[in-house]
């Protein structure tokens, strides 16, 4: 992947902006800051789709 990549995820209740620079992308930071939130959003937009009331936007 060269390049780089602006992801929207958000639902109702959290939005996320992420701005991916490389093959491999670390999530890291405290307690409680969101991390696994963001990987559940992904995952349910996975398996449902729009359905999941999670919209996946690349920017």
């Amino acid at each position: 992947m060269l390049g780089r990549y602006e992801i929207e995820v958000y639902n109702k209740r959290v939005h996320y902006f992420l701005t991916i620079k490389r093959n491999i992308t670390i999530l890291q930071g405290h307690s409680a800051t969101g991390k696994t939130e963001l990987i559940r959003l992904i995952s349910d937009y996975e398996q449902n789709g729009v359905s999941s009331g999670v919209t996946v936007r690349a920017c």
